[in-house]
């Protein structure tokens, strides 16, 4: 498992070489993206400002952002499913804690996709993960995502700065397949796919998915708890939480 404690900076976390080198690429202000090897862990990608790759890899490897509480029972996990898999350090993540489970990644963004990808070829995991180039959500659809780096959302009508992709049916794809471990962290879209009656009658062992805020739902964190306790799972509070979003975990 990554042990980050009393880490402060993401520089913090690399090998030797690597530090100096990212330090180098930060202050030479590069536009060009870099690929460094953390000191406990796996490579990773991060892509120069404006995106939010660093922010992201923050929270993920600093923050902790999907540590699992003490009071969620130990996972072995096959099958890991990853909703929203934004450039990948969620994939990373998971796949140095759970090694030998294969992993489903969906994230419809082109840019992000492709740094999945070189994710995957870096740390040799592409005989382990399968990434679906769509959002996934409660239909079969062709729809628009906003532009927005990690703050990215699927909407029905066309906007300025949006880019057309694809939406696959979640429940159309899991099928009779047992999920070990379910993220999800789609900026609203939880909604449609955990208020959908056929998530009743899928096999989802264990749920981590970031809640969101929104003007439909303002109370995202309660809404969350109280649709994932009907179900049956019981539910904790993950590492994160903000004013406007933040991590649950659900498990049965």
């Amino acid at each position: 498992m990554l042990t980050y404690s009393g880490k402060k900076w993401l520089r913090d976390l690399l090998t030797p070489l690597d530090y100096w080198r990212y330090l180098l690429w930060r202050l030479s202000r590069s536009t060009e993206q870099i690929t460094v090897k953390l000191a406990e862990a796996k490579k990773i990608v991060i892509r120069p400002l404006p995106t939010t790759d660093l922010a992201t890899a923050y929270e993920i490897f600093l923050d902790k952002a999907y540590q699992k509480p003490m009071t969620v029972p130990e996972i072995h996990p096959q099958l890991i499913v990853d909703i929203g898999a934004n450039v990948g350090y969620s994939i990373i993540d998971f796949t140095h804690k759970y090694p030998s489970a294969n992993l489903v990644a969906f994230e419809p963004h082109p840019a992000h996709l492709a740094v999945i990808h070189r994710h995957l070829e870096v740390n040799d995991l592409l005989n382990n993960v399968q990434v679906i180039d769509s959002a996934a959500s409660n239909c079969n659809a062709e729809m628009f995502l906003t532009n927005k780096g990690c703050e990215s959302t699927v909407i029905e009508t066309l906007e300025s700065d949006c880019l057309p992709i694809k939406v696959c049916d979640f429940f159309t794809w899991i099928g009779t397949q047992t999920i070990d471990l379910l993220k999800m962290d789609i900026e609203g879209g939880e909604y449609a796919i955990l208020n959908d009656k056929r998530l009743e009658t899928v096999n989802i062992k264990t749920i981590v998915l970031e809640w969101h805020n929104t003007e439909e739902i303002p109370n995202g964190h309660q809404w969350c708890s109280d649709r994932l306790t009907a179900l049956g799972y019981k539910v904790t509070d993950g590492q994160l939480r903000y004013v406007n979003t933040g991590i649950l975990w659900a498990w049965k």
